[in-house]
C-alpha cells in the first residue's frame, strides 16, 4: 500500500461518454486513463488544471469513502480518475494532503449549498426547511463527498478534521442568527439554549449518516418532513 503525509471546490465538468468506464449508484463517474497529448487543447492551462483537481477530488473521495482513509492508496485514486501519477502529485503532496482537499472541498460545496438555499427565503421557517433539504439532496447526490465529510473525517485515523468543525460551527452560527430573527419578531418565544441547537443539528446529521453508511441516500430527501417537524418543535 502507498502511504506519504502533509497537508496544506464545484461539480465535475461534462465527460465525453468515450471518457467513462463505469457510473455507480453513488454517482461518482470512473474514468479511462488518457494517454500523454490526449487533454482537450481548446482549454487554457489553468482551466485544464482546475478540471484535473475536481477530477482528482471526485476519484479521491471515492477512494475514501470505499476504503477509509487507513487502507486508502495514490494507485487506487488514479484507477478511479484516468489520471496519471504525476498529475496526481502536481495537486498534491502525497495521500494525506488529498485527504485534506476532499475535506475542504466538501465543506465548501455543502456551506455554499446552505448558503444559496436560505438566501432564497425570508421567513425563518421556510429558511430552516430549505436548508434541511438542500443538506440531504446534497448528500443524496454527493454521496462520497458527503461519506468523507461526516463519517470518514471523523474516525480516529483520518488527519485534520479542522475544517469540518469550522463549518459546523459556521452552520450553528448561521442557525443562531434565524433563531434570534424569529425573536425578534416575536415569531418564537425565546432563543433555545445551546444544547437543543446542537442536538437538532446532531439528530440531521445522524439520520444523513445513517442512510449514508447504508448506501441509501438516494432515500435521504424523504425524510425531510420528519426532520423539519422535529426541528421546528425542539427550537421553537
Amino acid at each position: 500500500m502507498e502511504r506519504e503525509s502533509s497537508c496544506p471546490s464545484a461539480v465535475l465538468e461534462p465527460i465525453s461518454g468515450a471518457e467513462i468506464t463505469e457510473i455507480r449508484p453513488s454517482g461518482f463517474v470512473r474514468r479511462r486513463r488518457r494517454g500523454p497529448g490526449s487533454y482537450d487543447r481548446t482549454q487554457s492551462t489553468a482551466a485544464r488544471h482546475e478540471e484535473q483537481r475536481l477530477t482528482l477530488l471526485d476519484a479521491a473521495a471515492h477512494v475514501f469513502a470505499r476504503h477509509g482513509y487507513a487502507n486508502a492508496a495514490v494507485a487506487a485514486i488514479l484507477d478511479a480518475s484516468g489520471l496519471s501519477r504525476g498529475t496526481f502529485y502536481r495537486h498534491f503532496g502525497d495521500i494525506e494532503a488529498a485527504f485534506c482537499a476532499v475535506q475542504e472541498h466538501a465543506g465548501d460545496v455543502l456551506l455554499e449549498r446552505l448558503a444559496t438555499a436560505v438566501r432564497l427565503h425570508t421567513e425563518p421557517e421556510s429558511q430552516l426547511r430549505a436548508a434541511i433539504l438542500a443538506y440531504l439532496e446534497h448528500c443524496a447526490e454527493r454521496g462520497d463527498l458527503a461519506r468523507v465529510f461526516h463519517g470518514e473525517a471523523t474516525a480516529a485515523s483520518a488527519p485534520h478534521s479542522a475544517h469540518r468543525r469550522q463549518c459546523i460551527a459556521v452552520v450553528q452560527r448561521s442557525l443562531r442568527a434565524a433563531l434570534a430573527s424569529a425573536v425578534s419578531s416575536g415569531l418564537i418565544a425565546s432563543m433555545p439554549d445551546e444544547a437543543t441547537i446542537i442536538g437538532v443539528m446532531t439528530a440531521i446529521e445522524g439520520v444523513a449518516l445513517r442512510y449514508l453508511s447504508d448506501h441509501r441516500e438516494s432515500e435521504l430527501v424523504d425524510a425531510l418532513d420528519s426532520l423539519h417537524r422535529l426541528a421546528v418543535r425542539a427550537l421553537t
